[in-house]
């Protein structure tokens, strides 16, 4: 190490010690608060989904459905289709790594005048296996864009859930930690 003055100088091995004793506590969190962390994060996941999932636009599924379409084409999928008769947008299947394809359903239902609900289901295959699932996060980027205020809500709510179920857990592990 250079000083000020160019000559070479090393600091005493206990000074080395001490700072990456420091540094290692600084990095460590006990078992309860990643325990707490964990709840607050897994509540935070469960109430966005949530969310999501009750959304109902105040638009009717005619209106709704094209920006699901374009959302699709903007997201590098081919082969998007609309049906408004059947009130579905469908993909064709892209790769998604050396060994797995997929592609989109959103299937929107009506939910009374001028309003609609809808689900994007993403179907992988690879091989003989395919399965479907239910795609929250990419409704929660179009949701995103649609709506912000309510994208912005859902949010709120679920980082309120999040931090209340985050403090109870700390209340708890405080209280059995006190007996």
């Amino acid at each position: 190490m250079k000083t000020v003055g160019g000559e070479s100088r090393r600091q005493p091995a206990w000074v080395v010690v001490v700072a990456m004793v420091v540094v290692g506590l600084s990095g460590c969190v006990s078992a309860p608060e990643r325990y707490a962390r964990q709840v607050r994060d897994q509540t935070y996941q469960a109430h966005l989904e949530q969310g999501v999932r009750a959304m109902v636009y105040p638009l009717g599924c005619g209106a709704l459905l094209p920006w699901a379409e374009q959302h699709l084409w903007e997201e590098g999928f081919e082969g998007v289709s609309i049906d408004l008769s059947a009130l579905e947008v469908r993909t064709g299947w892209r790769s998604r790594g050396p060994l797995m394809e997929e592609r989109y359903g959103v299937y929107s239902r009506a939910a009374g005048a001028q309003r609609c609900a809808w689900q994007f289901m993403r179907e992988e295959r690879g091989g003989e296996a395919t399965r479907e699932v239910r795609d929250v996060e990419m409704e929660m980027r179009l949701l995103e864009r649609i709506s912000p205020q309510k994208a912005r809500e859902v949010r709120l709510k679920a980082q309120a859930a999040a931090e209340r179920a985050y403090d109870e857990t700390r209340e708890m592990i405080d209280n059995q930690e006190a007996r």
